[in-house]
C-alpha cells in the first residue's frame, strides 16, 4: 500500500475507534453514571500508564530495530521488561488496596495492562515491517470487541466487573490476533544475549520514551488527583475524562497520520523526503483539527444532551481553556513524529522536559479544578510548540533541508 491509501485506512480507523469510544462513553455513563466513569478512568489511566512504560523496551525502539536485528531475538527482552513492571505494579497496588477497587479487581487491572503492553509491542512489530494494514486492523478488532462484549456484559450486569471482564477477553482475543500476524517473524524467539538486546532496545527508546512518560504523566496525573482534590468525588475525575475524549477526538486525524508518518520515515534514508513527508503531514493535520475544534464549538449543548447524560455546559465551558492547547497538538505531534523517524530523539526528549516543567508549575499557579486543569495543560502545549518550532529549524540546518 502506499501512503496515500495507508492515510486513508488510518482515518477509517481511527474514526472507527472514536465511535467505539464513544459508544463505551455512553455505556459506561449510562450505566454506571458519571462516578462510574470516574472510576473507570483510573482503570483505562492505569492500562495506559503501564503500556508507556512497557514502550521504554517495546515502543518505537522496537520498530526502528525491526529491519536491523532479528526480530526473533527482541520478543523475550519485552516479555522480560513487562514481568518487571507487573512486580512494580504489585508492590504499588498495597498503597491503593480498596481505592477503590477490591483486590480481585485490581489483579484483573494488572492483567489488562499486561496483555495491552504486550499486543502494544507486537503492533510495534508491524510498523516496524511497515505492515501498517495489520497494524490498523489490529486496532479495529480491540476496539469492536471491547464495545460489544462490554455492552453485553453491562445489560447483563450494569457494574464496573462488567466492564473490567468485557476488556479482558477482547484485550486476550486481540493479542492473539496480533501475535499470530507477526509470528512467522518473532518466534521462535532467541533468548541468547537477550540482557544485550533489552539495553540496545533501552538505549534506542529512553529519549522517545523518556518524553512520551513525562508527556503521559502531565496528562493523566489528574485524574488520580482530582477525586482527592474534589471531596473524594469521582465525577469530577469522569468530567475530566470526558475532556480527554474530547482531546482524542479532534486529534483522531492527527494520530492516524503520524503513525503513516513514522512508517514512511522509517523506511526513508533521504532527510528531504522525511521534511516532504512531514510537510503534507502537517498541513492535513491542521486543517482536519481545526475543522473538528469548530465542530464541536457550534454544536449545541441541547443536542449533545441528547446521545448523553453528562454536564455538557460545565464541560463546554472548560473546553474553550482546552482547545487551544489541543490545536497546537495537531502540529507539534507531527514534529515529534518527525524527530522519532530521524532518530533525534533527544530533541523530544528535552522539550518534553521543558513542557513537563511548564505544565507543573502553571498547575501549582492556577486552581485545582478542571478549568486550572485545562489552563496549564495548554499553557503547557503551548510551551511546546514554540519549542518544537526552533528545533524544526535547527533540525533543517543540520539535515541541510531547504
Amino acid at each position: 500500500m502506499n501512503t496515500s491509501q495507508n492515510e486513508r485506512l488510518a482515518i477509517v480507523t481511527r474514526v472507527f475507534t472514536l465511535f467505539n469510544i464513544l459508544g463505551m462513553l455512553w455505556l459506561q455513563l449510562h450505566f454506571l453514571g458519571l462516578e462510574g466513569q470516574g472510576k473507570m478512568a483510573w482503570v483505562s489511566t492505569a492500562i495506559v500508564i503501564f503500556t508507556q512504560y512497557s514502550q521504554w523496551i517495546g515502543g518505537g525502539a522496537m520498530a526502528f530495530l525491526m529491519t536491523r536485528v532479528s526480530p526473533k531475538k527482541l520478543l523475550f527482552p519485552v516479555a522480560a521488561w513487562i514481568a518487571f513492571g507487573e512486580l512494580i505494579f504489585l508492590a504499588l497496588l498495597f498503597l491503593f488496596l480498596d481505592e477503590p477497587f477490591q483486590i480481585w479487581q485490581w489483579l484483573t487491572i494488572l492483567a489488562l495492562c499486561s496483555i495491552q503492553a504486550l499486543f502494544t509491542a507486537f503492533q510495534n512489530m508491524l510498523l516496524g515491517k511497515n505492515r501498517t494494514r495489520d497494524y490498523h486492523t489490529t486496532i479495529l478488532v480491540q476496539t469492536s470487541t471491547t464495545l460489544i462484549f462490554t455492552g453485553i456484559g453491562l445489560w447483563i450486569a450494569p457494574q464496573i466487573s462488567s466492564v473490567l471482564a468485557a476488556m479482558l477477553l477482547s484485550f486476550m482475543i486481540t493479542a492473539g490476533v496480533s501475535g499470530k500476524m507477526i509470528q512467522d517473524q518473532i518466534w521462535p524467539m532467541e533468548t541468547e544475549n537477550w540482557h544485550t538486546h533489552l539495553a540496545d532496545l533501552f538505549h534506542h527508546g529512553k529519549y522517545v520514551q523518556g518524553a512520551n512518560t513525562l508527556l503521559l504523566i502531565l496528562v493523566r496525573t489528574p485524574i488520580y488527583l482530582i477525586p482527592y482534590l474534589s471531596n473524594g468525588s469521582f465525577a469530577m475525575a469522569g468530567m475530566y475524562s470526558i475532556l480527554l475524549y474530547l482531546s482524542e477526538g479532534i486529534l483522531l486525524a492527527t494520530k492516524s497520520f503520524s503513525v503513516v508518518q513514522f512508517a514512511a520515515i522509517c523506511n526513508t534514508p533521504s532527510s528531504t523526503e522525511s521534511w516532504n513527508i512531514t510537510q503534507k503531514t502537517l498541513l492535513k493535520s491542521v486543517v482536519v483539527a481545526s475543522i473538528l475544534s469548530i465542530a464541536w464549538l457550534v454544536t449545541p449543548v441541547q443536542l449533545l444532551g441528547v446521545f448523553m447524560d453528562a454536564p455538557w455546559s460545565d464541560l463546554k465551558m472548560t473546553s474553550y481553556y482546552f482547545l487551544p492547547g489541543i490545536f497546537l497538538q495537531s502540529m507539534s505531534l507531527i514534529w515529534l513524529h518527525l524527530f522519532s523517524g530521524t532518530g533525534y530523539f533527544r530533541y523530544n526528549f528535552h522539550n518534553a522536559m521543558v513542557t513537563f516543567l511548564a505544565g507543573i508549575f502553571s498547575m501549582m499557579l492556577l486552581q485545582k479544578d478542571l478549568v486550572g486543569t485545562a489552563m496549564s495543560l495548554t499553557i503547557a502545549w503551548t510551551v511546546q510548540w514554540c519549542v518544537y518550532l526552533l528545533l524544526v529549524v535547527r533540525w533543517r540546518k543540520l539535515e541541510q533541508v531547504h
